[in-house]
């Protein structure tokens, strides 16, 4: 059985290809919070996102923040 985890595009060594990830994905950050993209360059370096499930009291809910993609863990 394939999940949409599983559909989702991936680099070489098995990380989420975040260059082409469309406004509406949904990331899972190291630091383990959940968040949508709602801005994306495309240029392999940074994404505009939507904190939707802050790990942290850092962010709120729906607070608006650039990360770097270093600091995406995988795809939620």
């Amino acid at each position: 059985m394939t999940t949409d985890k599983d559909n989702q595009i991936r680099n070489p060594a098995g990380g989420p290809m975040l260059r082409t990830a469309a406004v509406g994905t949904k990331l899972l950050l190291k630091d383990e919070s959940i968040v949508e993209i709602i801005g994306n360059p495309g240029d392999g370096g940074w994404l505009n996102v939507r904190y939707l499930q802050p790990a942290t009291d850092e962010y709120v809910v729906d607070e608006e923040e650039w990360v770097f993609v270093d600091d995406v863990k995988d795809y939620a």
